[in-house]
């Protein structure tokens, strides 16, 4: 990484990062994951299928997600102005894919939402290639910034959590963000995403039943 890369994170809120792993390492992540797919959790399991498989032993062949993982979370701690430390993130890969996709029958990921009011990071590295048909990151860019209507919103939706918050149709809140530009992160395998999700963000649509999504993930919630 380097300055404009932290620069762009700050501004954005979203970083993306082509080739930040080889396709071999890519594929080495996805055998691990089918050979040890029978130690996964299964998270969903009525239409939208996910499986998240926690790596706990970064030896032998998976060493140099230690090393990745390292370059992320100095960042991480970067733009959150904290101290790099040497506690490490919990560390999956997912795998996602519908049978029949419909907006919003499951988890309510595929609706633009936030985490937290306050900076957190999250990233995925694409185990294979993401497109919209596929569930590619998607991001209101900006959205992480404290304004006007990022107030508005927070207060408004701490009061209507149970009214459909996350639904832009029947809530204020979002449509104060409609006209924002959405980044679609559509992208090979081996691509980074980097994402501030206190700001809008969405798994994307699964237009094609049964294409499956396979990420290797990073939350850094803990750092916040």
């Amino acid at each position: 990484f380097d300055l404009d890369d932290l620069k762009n994170l700050d501004r954005d809120g979203l970083l993306i990062k082509s080739d930040f792993i080889t396709k071999v390492q890519s594929k080495t992540l996805l055998d691990f994951f089918k050979y040890n797919e029978k130690n996964s959790e299964l998270l969903n399991n009525q239409n939208h299928i996910t499986r998240k498989l926690e790596i706990k032993n970064f030896n032998g062949e998976l060493n140099f997600v230690k090393d990745i993982e390292f370059k992320i979370r100095q960042l991480v701690c970067i733009s959150l102005k904290k101290s790099i430390t040497n506690e490490t993130p919990q560390v999956s890969i997912f795998e996602d894919y519908y049978e029949i996709y419909k907006k919003n029958i499951s988890d309510h990921q595929d609706l633009f939402h936030t985490d937290v009011p306050y900076d957190t990071f999250k990233a995925f590295i694409y185990l294979n290639d993401i497109s919209r048909d596929n569930g590619a990151f998607s991001y209101i860019i900006g959205s992480h910034k404290i304004s006007i209507n990022r107030l508005i919103s927070e207060y408004l939706g701490s009061i209507n959590i149970r009214k459909g918050q996350d639904n832009w149709e029947k809530n204020l809140p979002f449509k104060l963000y409609q006209r924002k530009r959405v980044e679609y992160c559509e992208r090979d395998s081996g691509s980074l995403v980097l994402a501030n999700t206190s700001g809008y963000h969405a798994r994307g649509p699964f237009n094609t039943s049964k294409e499956k999504r396979y990420i290797l993930y990073f939350n850094y919630r803990y750092l916040s």
